[in-house]
């Protein structure tokens, strides 16, 4: 154990001295243990069991909370009951800076501040650009700008206005991150944030923005998940799960809970499906990568431990990219509106009226024994049914009263 906790950065004394801050004791009664709790209320010292770096190594969680395993009475010795003790509930009250971490995470690029922003001095003269990724409208641009001046910071504003083409936003933006300390972005990828990152520039999302706005308090915002911008390409794969942190779902195929021994989880042993604590998809978030849930740090429920109180306790770290990664982030942004504009090409009709005027002149289908053109339109409905098959062929089946009594072999519709 003193290796093990030496290599993870801890320090290990034999002899209880006054720099100590954790004991560990399997039972009580020893010299050490009755000194250290004689002096505990003085000296603040954790007299725990060993069980608390077990799982600290497990769970890979810095800073798990120590309450359930301390003396005298560890709970982890202790068979978990149904949901929280009345002990744990009286515990369990959610710091004021939490939860307004959870208020601002459920806020969008699209709400406007409901009030002032209170006056100060926040952001100490700090420029702040706001990036047209957050497709802010022109009065909530106004109410965010606003709020950023009153707590002491400085707008670095467009020239050009929101209804020039984007190619020459993207240009004016590209070239106002040097005039910008701070730079407010949706997504981590485009020429813009690229160069941010280049020039060592403070990014961050509008979570984290509004976090700043009402704690009063400039953080980092990789300090926490939820204020640094996202990857714009969702993960792969991920789609395909099913999560549920309340009820459960026949197709449910994963539940993040705090503790077991609820009865939702409960359920989902006798429906055998996997159940792991949220650490799991904050990996998944970190990683940007469906991580597989079979690992000890994922299924482990430590008994007397609520996962819920490590919430938010975790940032993005470290952020740091390769020369070649951070080349194809800047193209992300040419490549989307590449596939973009691919996607705005032809599609089938939907068989209205006035969805056969919005493709007029686009489809043209040519059967092996007629000539069969769209041409002027016809106040008529016309079902299509596009059937592609494994060779390329597609087979088309177009049905409509006209036609079903019309007695020409060849007609020209326009759809």
């Amino acid at each position: 154990m003193s290796a093990a906790i030496a290599a993870l950065g801890g320090q290990w004394r034999t002899a209880l001295t006054r720099d100590v801050t954790h004991l560990f004791a399997l039972a009580p009664g020893s010299v050490k243990y009755e000194t250290a709790m004689h002096f505990r209320d003085t000296t603040g010292m954790c007299i725990l069991v060993p069980h608390w770096f077990d799982d600290s190594v497990r769970l890979g969680i810095k800073g798990l909370p120590t309450k359930s395993y301390e003396w005298p009475e560890p709970r982890v010795f202790h068979a978990r009951s149904e949901g929280r003790t009345p002990e744990e509930e009286l515990e369990f009250k959610i710091p004021a800076k939490r939860r307004l971490l959870y208020d601002t995470a459920l806020m969008n690029d699209g709400d406007t501040p409901p009030t002032k922003a209170p006056s100060g001095n926040v952001w100490n003269g700090l420029r702040i650009l706001l990036s047209t990724t957050l497709e802010l409208s022109d009065s909530q641009r106004a109410a965010h700008e606003a709020d950023i001046i009153r707590q002491g910071g400085v707008v670095v504003g467009f020239d050009s206005p929101q209804s020039a083409d984007t190619q020459t936003i993207r240009d004016e933006e590209l070239k106002k991150i040097d005039e910008a300390d701070v730079f407010v972005t949706r997504y981590r990828t485009g020429a813009a944030y690229v160069k941010a990152f280049k020039l060592h520039k403070t990014i961050g999302n509008i979570s984290w923005l509004w976090f700043v706005r009402l704690s009063g308090v400039l953080s980092r915002p990789t300090d926490q998940l939820l204020h640094y911008p996202l990857p714009k390409k969702p993960i792969e794969n991920f789609s395909s799960h099913v999560i549920t942190i309340t009820t459960i779902p026949v197709e449910t195929g994963i539940l993040i809970a705090a503790y077991m021994g609820g009865p939702k989880t409960t359920k989902a042993v006798g429906w055998s499906i996997p159940i792991v604590n949220h650490t799991w998809l904050e990996d998944c978030f970190v990683q940007w990568h469906s991580v597989t849930p079979a690992r000890d740090k994922y299924i482990v429920f430590p008994p007397g431990v609520d996962f819920s109180t490590l919430l938010a306790e975790r940032g993005v770290g470290r952020v740091g990219w390769e020369p070649a990664e951070l080349e194809a982030l800047a193209l992300e942004e040419n490549e989307d509106d590449m596939l973009a504009k691919s996607d705005k090409g032809p599609t089938a009709p939907s068989g209205t009226a006035n969805s056969a005027r919005e493709v007029e002149n686009v489809v043209t289908i040519a059967s092996d024994d007629e000539d069969i053109r769209f041409g002027r339109p016809m106040d008529i409905d016309v079902e299509l049914t596009m059937k592609v098959q494994k060779d390329g062929d597609a087979d088309m089946e177009m049905e409509d009263e006209v036609a079903r009594n019309a007695k020409l072999g060849r007609a020209r519709r326009r759809i």
